[in-house]
């Protein structure tokens, strides 16, 4: 699992060191301790913890409190008290009891060391604080959510509703307040500030808990603790009429994962993260540390939710779909039913589908937005898909999947479906075209989306890869636009975008991708764009569709040009592209055929086509690759300068449907 003491506060490094320093020095001039029992107060791992010495120092700026002295001792006698708690924690704790009952640490130890820790405490804050009521109210007040929380944990209850959970996280973390109450009294015009801050904290506590949870899971049944993980999970097994009592705590543990209540509770945690920022965001340029901490937190959450979601569903569809050949050959009729059947199939029950994996994990946006374009107005899998579309924003667009930011091309794939469905799209139009450069074309990522660069913990110079304008994304873009029913509103754009896309193309007349693994990809988007305006377009058109079809296989079908793989999802994107035209569909009329006959070759028992590794991550700074320089290394949970693809064929099978359903309207009229 995942707790605070495995992120990475790299950038804490320089504070840390600082404060520990400090912290030292207070010692050689406060704590008058003899060597040896210096070393047993003070054992090497004292500072194992050190964030809790670093965090309250990163409130300073926001209460423009000058003097460092202050701040620095402020900090060393919250670490005092942090490491009291922990002993009494000790004391009171099973967890450390051998087979006989016996404890395992050394109790006495324990007892000196609080009654130091807990001394030095007060000192410090007696020195600064011991005529000022006010702060002594506000330590009171802590004493009080502290000693609440140990009374509401005193008692094991699987029945805890959530209020009550929360009310224990809080004032298990009441202390970490006491720097932010100290720096007020001292700056008490901060108010806004301080209720903010004061706020945000409890938030984090909840958030930090649920974390914690997770991470002692195991430990906490043994000793029948109060732990949310514990109370959902229970709540879950009473609904499915599964007996807790009667499962081993290694089953218990499975249960969590395959119930999905781990995900559950690890986006409630991940929503706790995002509140707790949003409530200090008027003042995130003063907090940039803590800023910081709160978004490393919530990435490592979402990581850690997505890759167990990627494996819980990816689980489940291995053992729904089939790599079975189709054993007796089927009439087109039959072939295209079946598919479609298979794409039913595997739709959620939201009207979702899962597909594609990488780091951040699966995607159910994205897919559900780019399989939709292709079904039929009138098909029912569409009209779901577009339900769950419109009610799965990542803020006002959408992205590769609900736990991750908003891209323009996600958000076009999306707007295809929509607008495939009739649905109204004119009002997300204005965001989408913020996706479009000063060149016409379209990058994935805005250039100053902070979100982005806060979960992929890298700066705006890291990320120039991804936020550069891409022949990919464009290419879906003006695929979009040439099938938008009205296009004069967006005619200066789509003008800039048809500059943008005829310049780039290489001088064979086809177009080079970013995240894909073949130029068929943009190649047969911008081609079907072009037939939209077929006059005006017809010399361009012709170029590029030789280019295009002097790839082709014997066997009908075309590969991928960086893994040299013959591929069923090119295969049909370039089917489904001579067929979006008779009079390309008659004058390849022999190719085409040749394309179906290869399609149904890959169709398996279940009416799934053979799916592709297709999707390039290049690393994020980088802007440009060559398929003959390409390196990347094929893996199915992704990360940077990788390829991926399908886990479900489903890309591969929408997009075959559709290009079967075209092939058999064409040779139809043909005749």
């Amino acid at each position: 699992m995942l707790n605070l003491s495995k992120a990475d506060y790299g950038f804490l490094k320089k504070k840390g060191k600082m404060l520990t320093e400090a912290f030292y020095e207070y010692m050689d001039e406060h704590v008058q301790l003899p060597a040896s029992l210096n070393m047993a107060i003070f054992p090497n791992d004292f500072f194992d913890a050190a964030f809790y010495l670093t965090l309250p120092y990163l409130f300073k700026p926001v209460f423009q409190e000058r003097n460092g002295r202050f701040s620095k001792e402020i900090c060393i006698s919250g670490y005092f008290y942090f490491r009291y708690l922990l002993c009494m924690d000790d004391l009171n704790d099973q967890d450390d009891l051998d087979a006989e009952g016996n404890r395992t640490d050394n109790q006495s130890l324990l007892i000196m060391r609080s009654h130091i820790y807990h001394e030095e405490a007060l000192k410090i804050l007696g020195h600064y604080f011991g005529k000022k009521p006010e702060f002594w109210a506000y330590w009171k007040r802590r004493n009080k959510e502290f000693l609440g929380s140990i009374l509401l944990d005193k008692h094991f209850n699987p029945k805890m509703s959530f209020e009550q959970y929360c009310q224990l996280a809080i004032g298990k973390c009441a202390f970490a307040k006491v720097a932010v109450d100290a720096f007020y009294v001292r700056h008490q015009d901060k108010t806004d500030a301080y209720e903010a801050l004061i706020k945000s904290m409890d938030l984090f506590s909840i958030a930090r808990c649920i974390q914690d949870d997770l991470e002692d899971f195991k430990k906490d049944i043994q000793f029948e603790k109060n732990n949310y993980a514990i109370i959902r999970l229970h709540q879950w097994m009473i609904k499915e009429g599964i007996k807790w009592e009667e499962q081993e705590h290694k089953a218990l543990e499975k249960y969590l994962f395959v119930s999905g209540e781990a995900e559950q509770l690890l986006t409630i945690c991940g929503e706790y993260y995002q509140k707790a920022f949003e409530i200090i965001e008027p003042w995130k340029e003063l907090l940039p540390e803590y800023v910081k901490i709160l978004q490393t937190l919530h990435n490592q959450i979402n990581i850690f939710k997505v890759n167990i979601r990627a494996y819980r569903v990816s689980t489940f569809t291995q053992a729904m779909i089939s790599q079975k050949p189709q054993k007796k050959k089927l009439s087109l009729d039959a072939a295209i039913e079946l598919s479609h059947h298979f794409i039913s199939k595997l739709q959620n029950d939201d009207g979702s589908w899962n597909e594609i994996s990488n780091m951040q994990g699966l995607s159910n946006v994205w897919s559900t937005g780019y399989i939709a374009s292709f079904l039929n107005e009138d098909d029912q899998c569409l009209i779901k898909a577009t339900d769950f579309l419109s009610n799965h924003k990542q803020g006002q667009l959408w992205g590769y999947n609900t736990d991750w930011s908003a891209d323009y091309d996600s958000t076009t794939c999306v707007l295809m479906a929509l607008n495939q469905s009739d649905k109204r799209i004119e009002d997300y139009l204005p965001l989408w075209f913020e996706g479009q450069k000063g060149d016409g074309g379209f990058s994935t990522y805005h250039e100053q989306d902070e979100l982005l660069f806060g979960r992929l913990g890298l700066k705006k110079r890291q990320v120039t890869g991804w936020t550069s304008q891409h022949i990919c994304v464009s290419a879906l873009a003006f695929y979009f636009l040439s099938h938008l029913e009205d296009l004069s509103p967006y005619k200066k754009r789509y003008e800039q975008l048809v500059d943008y896309l005829l310049e780039a193309q290489s001088k064979k007349h086809v177009w080079k991708p970013y995240w894909w693994t073949s130029f068929i990809y943009p190649t047969t988007f911008i081609i079907q764009g072009l037939l939209r305006d077929k006059a005006r377009f017809a010399d361009q058109i012709n170029l590029s569709v030789e280019s295009l079809m002097s790839h082709q296989h014997e066997d009908g079908s075309f590969s991928c040009e960086v893994l040299n793989e013959k591929s069923v999802f090119y295969t049909a994107l370039v089917l489904d592209t001579i067929t979006a035209d008779l009079d390309l569909s008659r004058r390849y009329s022999k190719e085409i055929t040749m394309m179906k006959d290869f399609i149904l070759k890959n169709q398996f028992d279940d009416g799934g086509f053979k799916g592709t590794h297709f999707l390039v991550i290049p690393n994020p700074n980088q802007k440009n690759w060559s398929a003959k320089k390409a390196e990347f290394k094929r893996n199915i949970a992704g990360g940077g300068n990788t390829i991926t693809g399908e886990i479900s064929n489903l890309f591969t099978t929408a997009v075959s449907h559709r290009a079967l359903r075209r092939f058999q309207k064409q040779t139809t009229e043909a005749v």
